[in-house]
C-alpha cells in the first residue's frame, strides 16, 4: 500500500505529553494522527495514550500506529487504520 499525503505534516517530536498532544489536535483539527512506535517496552503506554486521545476526541479522528514495534501493539476496531 502507498499513500499520497496531501497538505501539510507537522512533526511534533518524540514523547509527547498525551495533554500536549490533546491541544495541538485541539488547536489544528488535523484529518489523521500518525504515532510511531519504535522500542517495544513503550507499547503499555502506547495504548494507554491512543485510548485518552480516543475517549477525548471521540471517533471523529483516525489514528494510525506504526513503526518497528507498531506491529500488533493494538488490534484497531473494524473501519480504523
Amino acid at each position: 500500500m502507498h499513500w499520497i499525503l496531501l497538505g501539510t505534516t507537522r512533526f511534533l517530536g518524540a514523547d509527547v505529553p498525551t495533554g500536549s498532544l490533546i491541544n495541538v489536535l485541539e488547536l489544528e483539527s488535523p484529518n489523521l494522527l500518525a504515532l510511531s512506535i519504535t522500542m517495544p517496552f513503550h507499547a503499555a503506554e502506547l495504548r494507554r495514550q491512543v485510548k485518552s486521545l480516543r475517549d477525548h476526541i471521540g471517533g471523529r479522528l483516525p489514528i494510525a500506529v506504526g513503526g518497528l514495534a507498531g506491529v500488533g501493539v493494538a488490534p484497531a476496531p473494524a473501519g480504523v487504520l
